[in-house]
């Protein structure tokens, strides 16, 4: 046996030495067998430490996969409660928007009715101020038409007078002409 250091070719050798051979054959024998027991305990103690490995890695791999999902839901519950908010930030906006707006219309509207009726207001003093001066202008014109009707009238009957007393003037001259062709032609003795 070549590992031994025992060559089968040797001559015996005397017992002590044969013996002792034997003895270091069987002492590195059972440290062989020792050595193989060590290392298939190791390798034993190397496996289940490994299979503890493994399940510890395959826990802590589950535990992992657990934390993150929990962590993922965890997320998305706090982006869920982030977009909630918004929303309700965002209603929030659009209802004050709405609302500013609609104060807004309605303060416009109640300048705009303010402004209407102060110039409604004004058109009535305006037109009363205007129907006033009609009124005035009117009477103004009636008066002038009636007095131009009188002075009308006046002329007319003036005109009338007038065509009467130059008929009376002609009718005067008339008889005064003939009234001097008669003391013309009359005799002496009757004057």
């Amino acid at each position: 046996i070549q590992s031994s250091g025992i060559n089968a070719e040797w001559p015996l050798r005397p017992g002590k030495e044969v013996e002792q051979f034997r003895s270091e054959y069987r002492n590195k024998v059972m440290q062989l067998e020792n050595n193989c027991k060590t290392l298939e305990r190791r390798t034993q103690q190397l496996s289940e430490e490994n299979a503890r490995i493994r399940d510890q890695r395959d826990r802590q791999g589950h535990e992992y996969k657990n934390l993150q999902q929990q962590n993922l839901a965890n997320l998305k519950l706090e982006y869920e409660k982030k977009l909630q908010r918004l929303e309700k930030t965002k209603t929030e906006e659009i209802a004050r928007l709405i609302h500013d707006h609609e104060m807004t219309q309605q303060n416009l509207l109640d300048e705009t009715s303010a402004t209407m009726t102060r110039m409604e207001q004004e058109y009535k003093k305006h037109a009363e101020t205007m129907g006033d001066f009609l009124k005035e202008q009117e009477e103004k014109h009636k008066k002038l038409r009636e007095e131009n009707e009188e002075t009308m009238t006046a002329k007319r009957i003036s005109e009338e007078k007038c065509k009467e007393l130059e008929v009376e003037l002609n009718t005067l001259n008339t008889q005064l002409k003939l009234s001097e062709k008669r003391k013309k032609y009359r005799p002496a003795t009757l004057r």
